[in-house]
């Protein structure tokens, strides 16, 4: 399946993808975690909306101006999208 092209051939592999979700068993080991090994070194902190405002600047990456108050509302609704 990794074959395949995302452009040409789209409509074959969700064809293909549904016929496979319907002959392999959900018992089937390929979506089995059967060690039950866990994941504990990824972990995703999160800003505050002072520490962004604080850390991000604009412009080339050595300017030292940071993002004014209407500019880091831009910044924070336009990410939020």
């Amino acid at each position: 399946m990794s074959r395949l092209t995302v452009t040409h051939d789209l409509g074959f592999r969700g064809t293909l993808q549904r016929f496979l979700t319907k002959v392999t068993p959900m018992t089937h080991s390929s979506g089995v975690n059967l060690r039950g090994a866990l994941n504990d070194t990824n972990t995703t902190s999160v800003e505050t909306d002072k520490e962004i405002r604080d850390s991000v600047h604009y412009g080339s990456l050595s300017s030292d101006h940071h993002l004014s108050g209407s500019e880091f509302k831009v910044y924070r609704n336009f990410w939020f999208i």
